[in-house]
């Protein structure tokens, strides 16, 4: 337990003293986001026991460092500094409202927790047998418990900010409905991460008309984020494998976002793209379930 609390604080502190650090001259902004990044180490001195929360944490200390890096340009008061690091919402999308305990939203959260507890539970009863019914069971129900356990993370802040009286913005948006793998990713899941990632990432890019060294960029860094998280939850030697195939799901997915304006997949009909999208996602998907199923334990 002293480690646990001891590479817990050290993380932390790390963090803030990054977000203390990120202002004044550029030499001084640029240490300040290294302090902050150095932060995804610390979890490494965990016991190995403790994977789950040794990945938890390391998902907090790139949240982290990200938040730093929104520091670098701009003037911000310490306590924005502060209170923009710690949230976990971006606060420069939060919009002031009456304080409030918003029951539907707690109601939604723990009705996403109830389904990713069941399917949880049913992953561990139910083994069909045969080895595409079994596989096909834990990835059936893995998609269950992963994104139940997502939601009902967003739901739950989402509570908590409309109790400090903020309103922010909406994680995902439809994603069923996504026509092409490039409107998944770029409008409809994950919104928050996938706008800081276009803000900081892909735009810079595009600006200068090279759009696919931009989500290539963003790609990139969402699969050495997600993979490291994996590899410090499973650890250095059997989390490699998992992180591997994590890191490989977010470059197939790049892959496909280059095939798709190759072949204009956004001139297709509605029908046809869904199709299309549903079915890349599906092929895919288990790149990414495997770790993070053997993540959480599964």
């Amino acid at each position: 337990m002293l480690w646990l609390t001891s590479a817990f604080l050290a993380g932390s502190t790390l963090t803030l003293l990054g977000a203390v650090c990120t202002t004044g001259s550029r030499a001084r902004r640029r240490f300040g986001v290294a302090l902050a990044l150095s932060a995804i180490f610390p979890p490494w001195m965990m016991p190995a026991k403790y994977g789950l929360v040794r990945g938890v944490v390391a998902l907090m200390a790139f949240v982290g460092a990200g938040r730093t890096s929104d520091l670098y340009r701009g003037d911000w008061s310490f306590w924005e500094r502060v209170w923009h690091v710690v949230s976990v919402a971006d606060t420069r999308k939060l919009t002031r409202a009456p304080r409030r305990l918003d029951g539907p939203r707690m109601i939604g959260g723990l009705a996403w927790l109830g389904l990713g507890l069941a399917a949880a539970f049913l992953l561990f009863t139910v083994v069909p047998s045969g080895r595409v019914a079994f596989w096909g069971a834990r990835w059936g129900f893995g998609v269950l418990v992963v994104y139940g356990c997502i939601a009902a993370g967003y739901r739950f802040a989402e509570v908590a900010y409309a109790a400090l009286g903020f309103v922010t913005a909406p994680l995902h948006v439809a994603p069923i409905l996504a026509r092409s793998v490039q409107e998944f990713w770029g409008e409809r899941w994950a919104r928050p991460v996938n706008l800081w990632l276009a803000t900081t990432l892909f735009w810079p890019y595009a600006r200068r008309r090279r759009p696919l060294l931009g989500a290539l960029a963003a790609f990139s860094v969402s699969a050495g984020f997600h993979a490291y998280v994996v590899w410090v939850a499973l650890g250095p030697t059997t989390g490699l494998v998992p992180a591997g195939s994590m890191f490989a799901y977010f470059v197939v997915q790049a892959a496909v976002l280059a095939g798709e304006r190759w072949i204009g997949v956004r001139t297709w009909p509605s029908w046809a793209g869904h199709i299309w999208t549903v079915a890349c996602m599906l092929a895919t998907a288990p790149l990414f379930l495997e770790p993070a199923e053997r993540t959480l334990g599964l």
